[in-house]
């Protein structure tokens, strides 16, 4: 989640700078909160007001993206994470991967994906020497990235019961604009 300084709209998770945090349907009310609020700070024609709606209104009315991207563990131990200006807005090209298609992920460092015997490697930066990869199969990879596309799917509808209750007038909005500025 990207810093903030300032007072709140809303109620966020008690997270460090600069982590990250999966969209899925498990995720609280903070931790969507902390979402929105990245995405509003980040793209810096939205000014955060104190007012949750005022936010919000000036939230769906500009298109934004939101840093982050796809991180890739192994053990539960993160392997991979996206570089400086990968935007999770970008996930959709993941789905490409095992087709023999590779994706920019972002730099320093500069995840990469090779194509290794039958198997798809993940760099955590493509450029270095001794540096983090993770392998996958072509057919664990597609399902990764198949429980990925749910995770986000299931997070919109935890964002609109969200959404609901910080600004019950702006709902349908927020998840129409989250769902097409995220691609899903």
């Amino acid at each position: 989640m990207q810093p903030f300084e300032g007072e709140l709209p809303w109620a966020v998770a008690s997270v460090a700078d600069w982590s990250f945090l999966r969209l899925f349907s498990g995720v609280t009310d903070e931790d969507v909160g902390s979402v929105i609020l990245t995405a509003c700070s980040y793209n810096h024609h939205l000014e955060v007001q104190r007012s949750a709606i005022e936010t919000l209104n000036a939230f769906v009315a500009e298109d934004f993206v939101l840093p982050g991207g796809l991180q890739f563990s192994k053990d539960e131990q993160v392997k991979v994470v996206p570089g400086c200006c990968c935007g999770l807005e970008d996930w959709r090209e993941w789905l490409d991967v095992p087709n023999g298609n590779t994706v920019w992920a972002g730099h320093d460092p500069s995840p990469g994906v090779e194509f290794v015997e039958g198997y798809i490697r993940v760099w955590q930066d493509e450029k270095a020497d001794g540096v983090e990869f993770i392998d996958f199969g072509v057919v664990e990879m597609r399902d990764l990235l198949e429980k990925v596309e749910s995770d986000i799917k299931d997070f919109v509808v935890r964002l609109g019961k969200w959404a609901n209750f910080a600004a019950p007038s702006l709902q349908n909005k927020i998840v129409e604009h989250f769902v097409k500025n995220m691609n899903i």
